[in-house]
């Protein structure tokens, strides 16, 4: 009799910890996918966007960061840096776009989007691939 309840005890233990194995790692997944790394989360219109970590199109082997927009939202990630006074700094940052379409958009907007592009001698609007954006 003991020895059975001890072999009953045993599987549980087992199952138990098979579980909580599984749960962790799905819970580590959900982490995975939601961890910004430092960079704030920004939209125009709260709730409209998407953002997620990707782990099918990237770059190298850390996931990418996406935005996703199924109508109109000025969307992005930035992250504040310190900087010091009268120092030279490179930003540099791959981008990959797709499906991307100007909307109603305010000329103002456009123009700053347009001298970003045009700095970095770059139009973004649906690249194939990633594209390396350096300020």
């Amino acid at each position: 009799m003991k020895k059975n309840k001890s072999i009953s005890s045993k599987i549980f233990s087992w199952i138990f910890i098979i579980v909580m194995l599984v749960a962790i790692y799905k819970l580590f997944g959900i982490f995975r996918e939601n961890f910004f790394n430092g960079f704030i989360k920004a939209e125009a219109t709260l709730g409209l966007s998407e953002f997620r970590r990707d782990s099918n199109v990237k770059y190298s082997e850390n996931n990418s960061y996406k935005i996703k927009s199924t109508v109109f939202n000025d969307a992005t990630f930035y992250k504040e840096v310190e900087v010091k006074p009268n120092t030279a700094y490179k930003v540099t940052c791959m981008v990959k776009t797709e499906d991307v379409v100007p909307q109603e958009i305010k000329q103002w907007l456009w123009s700053a989007i347009f001298k970003l592009l045009i700095i970095s001698g770059l139009f973004l609007f649906n690249s194939s691939s990633f594209i390396n954006v350096v300020l």
